[in-house]
């Protein structure tokens, strides 16, 4: 985290007359312990969030039986502990680097799914933090859980005993605050009030998409399942529920678009199936909508999407394969962009080793060139174009 971020919740906090003592934010770590000796295979994260008395332990430890009941290789880390000490430790971001070693331990023993519990570990920074710190760029699922003052009360007065209740009524409350106004839409909310535990881990685990009936598939077979095709009017349904239920902004209305535009030989959409599943899909417009690519005739592969569960089986590059196979006849250049943010580093990664290069005009804001010097807020309107020669 940047000492700037940090200050800024540093104040908000200070503002409120209140500094939860669970969630102090801790400051950007150097390079972490034992940089380089990890694996590059992509890891999944379920970062748990949510005031004091919300549940998140409570919670988290019912996913856990639920996924080991499943069989899903797993393991939980509640950050709270990471650094519980006196004095606090907090300028030698303890935190972050026992994080680095514990993640460290586990991968080594083949686990790559983590669940990681914090009030504040959804906030952009703090992730972005806990996401240097486990230094294998790994998919996260950003879940919030909220609830309302007299819940909370009523939570934490079952869980307190003597003169320490008030200080974290105080201190959850605050915490609420500051969660209701920084976190970002991308991470899932759930309002808790309502809900038993077993029906928030079980939303929690559809969101983060890691029961699969492809579970049990060995790696290396199952990019052989992998069927390729164009889109189909039967699809929609399955892709917009699909989506719908991720909580990801697909209304049926854009794939029946494609599907017109397909039609139309405007656009051709291909979907990916594992096992007579929906695994994904990726469009080709043959008329850019960024005016470089555009003004010299090349495609762009755009909207590429994968289902969670059936990431890191080869259904991206394959489904990238299938677009280069149909441009070639067409054009000798292809191009492609990236967002800027750490949830697209999946795909940085894959399209650099698919042999995608920047096109040379540096970022853009819906398609504008961003000025040297400029501020810039980085959402799905930041991107790096590429493009690749087909040989």
């Amino acid at each position: 985290m940047s000492l700037r971020s940090i200050n800024m919740i540093w104040l908000r906090l200070e503002a409120s007359k209140a500094l939860p003592t669970c969630c102090r934010p801790k400051m950007r770590r150097g390079p972490r312990c034992g940089e380089g000796t990890m694996s590059t295979v992509e890891s999944e994260a379920i970062f748990l969030g949510g005031r004091s008395g919300v549940g998140k332990t409570t919670v988290a430890l019912e996913v856990h039986v639920r996924l080991s009941a499943a069989g899903v290789s797993h393991c939980v880390i509640d950050g709270d502990f990471l650094d519980m000490a006196h004095p606090p430790p907090w300028e030698h971001n303890l935190a972050e680097h026992n994080l680095a070693a514990m993640w460290d331990n586990y991968r080594a023993l083949g686990y790559r799914r983590l669940i990681y519990v914090n009030s504040v570990c959804v906030l952009p920074e703090v992730t972005d933090d806990l996401v240097t710190a486990m230094g294998d760029h790994p998919a996260v699922c950003g879940v919030l859980l909220t609830c309302t003052d007299d819940t909370a009360r009523r939570r934490l007065g079952q869980r307190e005993i003597g003169s320490t209740l008030n200080r974290h009524l105080h201190d959850s409350a605050a915490t609420a605050d500051l969660l209701g106004t920084t976190v970002p839409d991308r991470v899932h909310a759930i309002h808790t009030d309502e809900l038993s535990v077993a029906e928030i881990a079980e939303r929690i685990i559809n969101s983060a998409g890691w029961l699969s009936a492809i579970e049990s598939t060995p790696p290396q077979r199952k990019s052989e399942l992998i069927d390729i095709r164009p889109l189909r009017g039967s699809d929609i349904d399955e892709l917009f529920a699909g989506f719908d239920h991720l909580g990801w902004d697909k209304p049926r209305a854009l794939f029946e678009r494609y599907l017109d535009e397909q039609h139309q030989g405007l656009r051709q959409v291909w979907v990916a199936n594992i096992d007579g599943r929906l695994a994904g899909y990726l469009a080709v417009v043959w008329l850019s909508d960024y005016p470089p690519f555009r003004d010299a005739h090349i495609p762009e592969i755009v909207d590429l999407n994968v289902y969670p569960p059936f990431r890191r089986c080869g259904v991206a590059r394959t489904l990238i394969d299938a677009a280069e196979t149909l441009v070639r006849d067409r054009s000798d250049i292809i191009g492609i962009g990236y967002g800027l943010g750490s949830e697209y580093g999946a795909a940085q990664r894959l399209y650099a080793s698919s042999g995608y290069l920047p096109d040379g005009r540096g970022v853009m804001y819906d398609s504008n060139p961003v000025k040297y010097g400029a501020s810039l807020k980085v959402d799905d309107s930041a991107t790096l174009m590429l493009t690749k020669r087909l040989i």
